[in-house]
């Protein structure tokens, strides 16, 4: 069953509306974007409960694309990551911090790990796999060598490698090889970030907004930016999947992504738990400022749980019980409790003389 496990909780957000021609540098149609969390180097807590910090702030986490730290980052170099900008990627990305950071950060990009676990599991074939042993080889320390077209969502921004089509305002249309997704002007230095070619808007859109983006042929959607209704979890596993390959790297010309991994790879949760801001129907495109959804109350929510229908008359008659008779309550529950315990204790008195026996 599918479990939305966010459902009914706010996001703390900070929603600013800017004119486009603000924000671009010069007639580079393509902005990058990151944030960091930053907090005190050295905190003390002193007599009193006072409470005193340093002047300087390190950097403590950050975020450009979705699910980079969670899915993407080892486990080895999450605090690593978290604590430098997007400027230095480039630099631990060809060995600037040593041959074993390097290659640890290329196979997390170029051969990642969900795709591995995709292919042994599943049988879901990747590109450039040609020892068929469930792993996109690559050359350690040559950049973009595994998986161009992870490389190029997550680090530089997209450019076609061959023609794709689009759903328009006015129709189908078909952007050529070489069309200019997301990547800046001149190229880019690699740096995990979201981009947005702000160019691409209006009648280039597709009519109604496709949850998958970009691999739903909307072109404005993630990840090219990253709108409200992109269902960012199942875009980025189709792409792991191979979803993007063909159009954005190809040059593995016997893989091709197996479209009836669509419904597969779904987690079914399709749309916001609420209609967004000025909405009346659940699945409609936020289209009001600031577009977010009206804050949840903090006392009266319910999240999703597929076993919530069952669990809530018992806890409801649980409630009323321990209201209406609080001393046989409290009495049914030691009773309940203290059987457990021994039972418990008996268990760990057992384990303990096996330990002792298997040491003996």
């Amino acid at each position: 069953l599918p479990v939305d496990s966010v459902s009914a909780y706010n996001v703390h957000s900070m929603v600013i509306e800017v004119p486009i021609s603000r924000l671009k540098n010069g007639d580079d149609p393509v902005l990058g974007v990151w944030a960091a969390t930053r907090r005190p180097s050295t905190t003390v807590i002193q007599a009193l409960n006072t409470i005193s910090t340093s002047n300087d702030y390190v950097q403590v986490s950050r975020l450009g694309m979705p699910l980079v730290n969670e899915v993407v980052i080892p486990l080895a170099l999450k605090d690593a990551f978290n604590s430098i900008p997007p400027s230095t990627d480039a630099v631990l990305y060809t060995g600037g911090a040593g041959n074993q950071i390097r290659d640890l950060l290329q196979k997390s990009v170029e051969d990642p790990e969900i795709g591995n676990l995709l292919c042994t599991l599943y049988d879901v074939p990747l590109p450039g796999d040609t020892d068929d042993n469930c792993q996109t080889e690559f050359t350690a320390g040559t950049p973009r060598s595994g998986r161009g077209d992870i490389f190029d969502i997550f680090l530089t921004g997209m450019k076609l490698a061959a023609p794709f089509t689009i759903n328009t305002a006015n129709g189908p249309a078909t952007l050529d090889a070489g069309f200019n997704v997301n990547q800046p002007a001149g190229g880019a230095t690699p740096a995990e970030m979201i981009r947005i070619n702000t160019d691409i808007k209006g009648d280039l859109c597709a009519p109604t907004p496709s949850r998958l983006g970009v691999l739903g042929g909307d072109a404005c959607g993630f990840p090219n930016g990253r709108r409200l209704t992109d269902d960012v979890v199942e875009i980025e596993l189709l792409a792991v999947a191979g979803a993007a390959y063909p159009v954005l790297d190809g040059r593995d010309s016997s893989f091709t992504f197996n479209s009836d991994l669509i419904p597969l790879l779904d987690d079914n949760i399709d749309r916001n738990d609420v209609p967004y801001y000025m909405n009346t129907q659940i699945d409609q495109a936020p289209s009001t400022f600031p577009y977010l959804a009206v804050a949840q109350s903090g006392q009266m929510h319910w999240h999703t749980n597929p076993y919530f229908s069952i669990l809530l008359p018992m806890i409801r008659n649980a409630n009323w019980v321990v209201e209406q008779y609080p001393v046989g309550a409290a009495t049914s529950a030691l009773m309940i409790t203290l059987p457990l315990l021994y039972l418990v204790r008996r268990r760990t008195q057992k384990l303990t003389e096996s330990d002792r026996q298997t040491i003996t």
